[in-house]
């Protein structure tokens, strides 16, 4: 992936991560679901990996 394209996607990310993080912390509930999620992602093992490469195509 080039800069431009590293530049777009982070940029995607921030603004979806933002409105995702303002609405995770209007209650307890919604926010530990959010972390569960992003544990999930940072656990996910090389199967899942592919999972997600399989998705984009």
């Amino acid at each position: 992936m080039n800069i431009l394209e590293q530049k777009l996607i982070y940029s995607t990310l921030h603004k979806v991560y933002k409105v995702v993080l303002q609405k995770a912390l209007t209650n307890k509930s919604k926010s530990q679901c959010l972390v569960k999620v992003l544990q999930e992602f940072v656990d996910e093992n090389d199967e899942s990996e592919e999972f997600c490469n399989n998705e984009s195509s």
